[in-house]
């Protein structure tokens, strides 16, 4: 088979060839869009006829799979669990939302907003983690003042504050990290669905080429010669939504004369940046998902912050879960004197 990005044609020997190499060239210019030649291996002795079954169509799902040799591998999913994702999560979704008969710009955004709902509990965590770790900043900081000279002592204190507040600063990172393989499985997903192909979204001509507003008369690397307003929107949404993250979240704060621990602050707003320059050229309908996954993440910040989380409440709680554990302590220790005090009674 040979494919482009959204039709295919597939030669369909009747009996199995043990040796086959298919060959493509591109025209520039001409009648002609492509050469293809494929090249098989027959015993020259045995008179024998070769007939094949010859397929043209699209790259659709539904219609490869009647066909039951496995042709639906062709559509260009992803590798390893990207595939999986998109195959049995987005295109399911896609496919439910698209009996709505909406438009697919609208679909989309519905298609959106069901993920997001779906990932709330991990947003919520991340949420919660952070508005903790802002509570307890004035305990690390005095943390970080006492033993600043010692930092073995003070990564422990850190620890143990963390672990008395009941909280694992490690659980932010596996939450990103379990949403990376969604962010990235979407590069393959919008581009690919024939479904797209041709479907217009406000100004947006095709769902799954970029959408210019503007032609540029200059080429410039990574970005192009032109002008997509829904990259530029997201990129822009990417950047509020890591603005208010950043004000949110709570570095430990380091000594001024430690400059071992590099800002990573930089790295954080230099993300819109790349993403404008990397998705420019790649099918509107990723820039208008990502662009409404950031509003809702913004909406997402505002309501938990609002309605969800009650800093007070979360101080009271620290401040409990505190008492609680020195009360622990306190008690073990006594009952251990009290033992030692009866022995040396006895003695």
């Amino acid at each position: 088979s040979h494919k482009q990005q959204f039709f295919s044609f597939i030669l369909i020997p009747e009996k199995i060839l043990k040796s086959v190499f298919i060959q493509s060239e591109n025209f520039s210019s001409g009648f002609f869009l492509k050469k293809i030649q494929l090249k098989t291996f027959i015993d020259p002795v045995k008179n024998e006829d070769i007939s094949f079954r010859f397929y043209f169509g699209p790259l659709d799902l539904k219609v490869l799979k009647k066909y039951q040799n496995g042709f639906e591998n062709i559509i260009p999913f992803g590798w390893g669990f990207l595939k999986w994702i998109n195959k049995y999560f987005f295109l399911i979704v896609f496919q439910f939302l698209e009996k709505t008969n909406l438009n697919y710009g609208v679909i989309i955004i519905l298609m959106t907003i069901v993920v997001k709902l779906i990932l709330y509990p991990i947003t919520y965590k991340q949420y919660k983690l952070s508005a903790i770790m802002k509570s307890i900043r004035p305990e690390i900081e005095k943390l970080n003042h006492k033993y600043r000279k010692d930092v073995f002592k003070k990564q422990r204190a850190i620890m143990e504050l963390y672990h008395n507040v009941g909280i694992n600063p490690m659980s932010g990172c596996i939450s990103t990290l379990f949403q990376i393989p969604i962010f990235y499985s979407l590069f393959k997903f919008f581009p690919t669905i024939i479904n797209l192909r041709g479907k217009s979204f406000l100004w947006v001509e095709d769902l799954t080429s970029y959408d210019s507003i503007f032609k540029l008369p200059f080429f410039i690397p990574f970005y192009g010669n032109h002008v997509s307003l829904l990259t530029l929107l997201y990129s822009l949404a990417l950047l509020v939504y890591t603005k208010l993250s950043n004000n949110e979240k709570t570095n430990v704060s380091k000594n001024d004369n430690d400059s071992s621990i590099p800002d990573m602050n930089f790295l954080l707003y230099l993300m819109p940046i790349v993403m404008l320059l990397f998705i420019n050229s790649y099918a509107s309908a990723l820039s208008l998902y990502y662009f409404t996954s950031n509003i809702i993440n913004i909406g997402f910040f505002f309501f938990i912050k609002e309605f969800m989380l009650n800093e007070k409440k979360i101080l009271i709680k620290i401040q409990e879960k505190k008492e609680i554990k020195r009360n622990y302590w306190n008690n073990i220790i006594q009952k251990i004197t009290n033992k030692r005090d009866k022995n040396f009674t006895k003695e």
